[in-house]
């Protein structure tokens, strides 16, 4: 797929063309796959595959949500390298919409809490990201210790 450049073809088909949404999780976890490897990471974020993703959460379903939570997860353990990347898909507004998300549920919180944790440590999305205005933080925040789940309230 990368070495045919098709990358940005199957994205299109992800995000606007499919209608079904079990294609749609199909596509999408090939895609996160080939992101998840070291080997072909760097040029599936410069196709913006991250933000494909994200996009799918606006189709509301728990297991495209999990998905990109878990694909910002795994981005934001190298978040001071991905820094500009990571502020232009609004990481953090992701992250809390997701909170507060009617599909997401304990796990979600639970990647949720471990990625703002880890962009915590990150002065400029500190500055920029988690604590602009527009964030609304503090109710995602209030959503995830609202699910008392030890496991989220750890991170």
């Amino acid at each position: 797929m990368l070495a045919a450049g098709t990358v940005q073809d199957v994205i299109v088909i992800t995000v606007l063309r499919a209608n079904d949404v079990r294609t749609k999780q199909v596509l999408a976890q090939a895609l996160f796959n080939l992101l998840a490897r070291v080997d072909t990471r760097e040029e599936m974020i410069a196709n913006d595959v991250p933000l494909a993703l994200v996009r799918l959460t606006k189709v509301e379903d728990p297991i495209l949500n999990l998905l990109c939570t878990n694909m910002l997860r795994n981005l934001s353990c190298e978040a001071e390298k991905l820094s500009s990347k990571l502020l232009e898909m609004k990481v953090v507004k992701v992250m809390v919409d997701q909170c507060l998300s009617p599909s997401g549920g304990v796990q979600i919180k639970r990647k949720c809490a471990a990625t703002l944790g880890n962009l915590a440590s990150v002065p400029e999305i500190l500055e920029k990201g988690l604590a602009h205005p527009e964030s609304n933080v503090v109710s995602g925040i209030r959503s995830m210790a609202v699910a008392q789940d030890a496991e989220t309230l750890e991170h």
